[in-house]
């Protein structure tokens, strides 16, 4: 039997989706910029997987394609792209100097 959802739903779900993929792109990108910090040199001691989606993500953020861009996630979220690229540079750049909240977890 099939599901249906009404609009209101799936705007929602998408929403939901597209707040995800965000955040988890933003997490990489933290957790790149924190190791790369603490370093200083280029990070190839990592698992492949781990390197590749962090440099997935960063071009992710930076506007490359995908199934679901940068864009159309903040089109859904109804937030201007270049102004949330800019919160989250500051927000990584502050997170090199800080450690991370135990209570903050990853998205699964």
């Amino acid at each position: 039997m099939p599901v249906t959802l009404d609009r209101q739903e799936l705007a929602g779900a998408w929403k939901t989706l597209c707040a995800a993929l965000l955040a988890q792109a933003v997490e990489r990108k933290r957790v790149e910029e924190n190791i790369s910090s603490r370093h200083k040199q280029p990070v190839h001691w990592f698992r492949k997987e781990e390197c590749r989606q962090r440099s997935q993500a960063r071009c992710w953020l930076d506007g490359g394609v995908g199934v679901v861009t940068f864009e159309d996630c903040c089109e859904a979220l109804d937030v201007e792209p270049s102004y949330i690229r800019e919160k989250i540079k500051k927000y990584c750049q502050e997170m090199k100097r800080k450690p991370i909240n135990s209570k903050v977890k990853a998205m699964p």
